[in-house]
């Protein structure tokens, strides 16, 4: 996390040396990692963060620097909070991913742990749909279709609804043809 607000910082010196700021800048960041889990609200741009992880603090800090950035240059920025994103090229590796998971667990026939209840619902969207929504803010951003404040704007990249581990475990049965096997490892709290 440490060098990647190091390679932020190096972009935003490398943007300032420009004799024109009238760029869009595009940071990406994580809406799963900016609010607290305990809240049942509907969360949009304007609810309050509340990082609770360290990931979720350092993506807080790297928002602040793409703010201040906005502030002081006329560079116009938007940050993208995105939710939780799959597709292709995912590093499988990381503890998360569970589409994949899903669909890796489906094929080799092992169990996968699931740490939470499967009725958790969370709200997923396909790598290509980010891209697109990017594009999007982009094009309108270019077009003065957007209206920011200080040079700035915070939009939440998501689906329309969320869904339960329980329907993409089905979901991923039907597509897969195939029983996902699924072990529950729930903590007692």
């Amino acid at each position: 996390l440490k060098s990647e607000t190091n390679y932020l910082l190096a972009i935003l010196d490398s943007l300032r040396e420009f004799r024109t700021h009238d760029g869009v800048l595009f940071f990406i960041s994580s809406a799963g990692a900016m609010y607290n889990p305990k809240t049942s609200q509907t969360i949009d741009e304007e609810s309050e963060v509340d990082p609770i992880t360290p990931y979720g603090r350092t993506k807080l800090k790297q928002e602040k620097l793409v703010l201040e950035f906005a502030k002081n240059t006329s560079f116009k920025c938007i940050i993208g909070r995105t939710v939780s994103v799959y597709g292709p090229k995912q590093n499988l590796k990381k503890p998360q991913g569970l589409i994949s998971k899903l669909c890796i667990s489906a094929l080799t026939n092992k169990e996968l742990e699931i740490f939470v209840p499967i009725s958790t619902t969370r709200n997923y969207l396909y790598s290509g749909d980010v891209a697109k929504m990017i594009e999007h803010c982009l094009m309108m951003a270019h077009e003065d279709k957007i209206e920011f404040k200080n040079h700035s704007l915070i939009k939440i990249l998501c689906n329309s609804e969320s869904s339960s581990i329980a329907s993409i475990c089905k979901a991923t049965e039907v597509v897969m043809r195939k029983k996902v096997l699924l072990r529950l490892k729930l903590s007692a709290k």
